[in-house]
């Protein structure tokens, strides 16, 4: 242990930094590889299997694996570049005051500047691998999005500790070599309080509201589909006629919970027809094939559960038709809702941490004032 102790001691600053960063960002990710099917509502059977590899080109873990490999190379990166001349001047420790100005300014600032960068940049990444090798309309890209931004700020909250921890040797050495008058400014003791509360705040916010999101779509698509379904059994059994749209649309639309629902017919020869003339996704149309009689009849609209439809069999003149019915479980506008509500609570939270902090940094401003009052004998100052 103490021989690791010594050469953990010895690594540069931007190695240290790395090493954090890895450690933090793995276990993290290994978290995450569980946590988004759960949170995501991921319909059964659909990663790491045949089927997802035929519809979005890469299995779920290779899409995971090369989103992990993509973040870390862009932070080892970013970390061993942005503290090159920190490292270089921690080698050497000369007396150039310009430099060591400079190298102040850059430790000073580092910790928050990294921050920022893990927060916004990890979610450009996954979005940008995800368009590209992924079946993910807008509203899963955005849920996923909201996920990775939530454990990005969690992270970047404990890597901003580290990372300061870190470069306070710097700025101890730094400090023997100038003025106090020299010492660039850094963010005021109210901004840094924010910094540091800002995160659990917005972390619990999202989550939560992800949370609660899940728990009403599944409550409420089991609902919804237990009544679609019975809805639909009890009508094919009497069905008489050639099952055309519509037929069926006579026949089915008095069920219609909503007017995003609409029923649907694939014909022997594969053509289907919507009686709302819209097209279903190739997601899908495969998943009706595939899987949807392991999976009682359900199919969905793509990997995630907010739209679904339930499907039974009819046999015509020796030729079979399916026939089903398409339902919202949720809306995209019922997700911002849950969101919006996140964000209105985030912001008064947020407001309050700022009130807090700016009257905590008054107060210590106020201690400090009496303490040098009372170093230079200015005893007629309350």
């Amino acid at each position: 242990m103490k021989k690791i102790k010594e050469l953990f001691n010895k690594l540069s600053i931007s190695n240290k930094l790395v090493l954090y960063f890895l450690i933090i960002f793995f276990a993290s990710s290994l978290l995450l590889y569980y946590v988004i099917p759960v949170l995501l509502n991921y319909p059964p059977d659909t990663i790491n299997t045949t089927f997802d590899r035929e519809v979005s080109i890469l299995y779920y873990k290779y899409q995971f694996l090369l989103v992990v490999i993509g973040i870390a190379t862009f932070f080892v990166l970013y970390l061993k570049f942005a503290l090159r001349k920190i490292d270089k001047w921690w080698k050497n420790r000369h007396s150039n005051l310009d430099e060591i100005l400079l190298i102040r300014k850059k430790a000073m600032s580092f910790s928050y500047n990294l921050y920022i960068c893990m927060e916004i940049f990890p979610v450009l990444i996954v979005s940008t691998i995800l368009m590209l090798t992924g079946s993910h309309p807008a509203i899963l890209l955005f849920k996923i999005g909201t996920i990775i931004f939530s454990f990005a700020t969690l992270i970047a909250s404990i890597f901003l500790i580290l990372s300061k921890n870190a470069l306070y040797p710097v700025l101890a050495e730094t400090s023997k070599y100038i003025n106090e008058n020299d010492t660039p400014k850094g963010l005021s003791l109210s901004a840094k309080l924010a910094f540091q509360l800002f995160p659990s705040v917005l972390v619990i916010a999202l989550v939560l509201s992800l949370i609660g999101y899940y728990r009403l779509t599944v409550e409420t698509g089991s609902l919804i589909n237990n009544y679609y379904s019975s809805s639909l059994q009890s009508e094919i059994d009497n069905f008489s006629v050639r099952p055309s749209i519509e037929n069926l649309e006579n026949v089915l639309s008095p069920y219609y919970m909503d007017n995003t629902a609409f029923c649907f017919v694939e014909n022997p020869d594969g053509s289907i027809e919507t009686s709302n003339n819209s097209t279903l996704s190739h997601f899908f149309v495969k998943y009706m094939h595939d899987l949807a009689r392991s999976h009682n009849n359900t199919v969905y609209e793509t990997y995630t559960v907010d739209s679904q439809a339930v499907i039974s069999d009819i046999t015509y003149n020796g030729q079979v038709y399916t026939v089903g019915i398409y339902y919202e479980i949720s809306s995209f506008n019922s997700f911002l809702l849950f969101l919006g509500i996140s964000l209105l609570l985030f912001i008064f939270n947020l407001l309050m941490i700022i009130y807090v902090s700016t009257s905590l940094n008054r107060d210590i401003k106020n201690v400090s004032n009496g303490l040098k009052h009372i170093i230079n004998n200015d005893f007629e100052t309350r």
